[in-house]
This record gives structure tokens, C-alpha cells and sequence, in this order.
């Protein structure tokens, strides 16, 4: 079963880190011309931050897990994807696939790619300086 989960709660410092790079995040990929399909994706029991379609590779379906943090204290966002993190999104992305959810979009999709987006949002210039930073790791999976 595919749904939406509900938004990270902004209660806490790590719920509004996580609002504003995925919301950072969702900026990023339009401005460079990719077509967000959706976001916070439950599928079984796990979810997609955004899934999203590359316009430099027709038929590809992303599948984008963002890692943000404000600062580096425990080093840089993208070291948080571990081999259980990873394993987890790409078995939700394969549940995402074989769950009929591509054809009730009516999107062309040949084959899936899962990406990392670090965000930095204090990055070690300074805080409230530069603004974001982005990295963005093409095919982790």
C-alpha cells in the first residue's frame, strides 16, 4: 500500500531541520528542471522523501533520500545513509515500483535510481552565512 506520511513535526529542532532541507531540497531539483512527482512517500513500511523524474535521463524515476543538518558536528548529512538506511529505501522504491502507484501517474518509466541530497543548512563558513549547501550523490543504489 502506497500513502503520504505526515510532515516531520516542526516541535522539534530535528523535525524542522528535516522541513527545511527537504523543502530546500524540493527547490533545488526544480530549479534545475527535474519534475518532483511527489513527497514523503509511505511504502509498507518505509517512505521516500521525493520522487522525482530526471529530465537529462527520460524514463528514470528517482527516488532522492535528504539528509539535513545544521551543522557538522557530526559530520557531513550524507554519512548518516548507512547500509540499513539504504536498504530500507531501496526496498521501499522496489515496493514503490511493483505497487502499480508509476501507471496511476501515467508516467514512463523505464527503470528506478536512488539518489542522496545533502543538505547543509549552517554550512562551516558560518551560520546564517552563504545560506545551504547542497551535494547531490547520484546513484547510491
Amino acid at each position: 500500500m502506497v500513502g503520504v506520511s505526515p510532515a516531520p513535526s516542526p516541535r522539534t529542532a530535528r523535525g524542522r531541520t528535516g522541513i527545511a532541507a527537504e523543502a530546500i531540497a524540493r527547490r533545488y531539483l526544480e530549479g534545475l528542471g527535474w519534475r518532483v512527482v511527489d513527497s514523503n512517500v509511505v511504502v509498507g513500511r518505509g517512505e521516500l522523501d521525493l520522487v522525482a523524474l530526471d529530465p537529462d535521463e527520460p524514463g528514470v524515476l528517482v527516488v532522492l533520500e535528504v539528509r539535513g543538518a545544521r551543522t557538522r558536528r557530526f559530520g557531513p548529512p550524507e554519512v548518516s545513509v548507512d547500509d540499513r538506511k539504504l536498504g530500507r529505501v531501496l526496498r521501499a522504491a522496489w515496493e514503490l515500483a511493483r505497487s502499480g502507484w508509476i501507471d496511476e501517474r501515467g508516467l514512463a518509466v523505464d527503470r528506478l535510481r536512488v539518489d542522496v541530497l545533502a543538505v547543509e543548512l549552517a554550512p562551516s563558513i558560518g551560520p546564517d552565512q552563504g545560506g545551504p549547501t547542497i551535494r547531490h550523490i547520484r546513484g547510491v543504489g
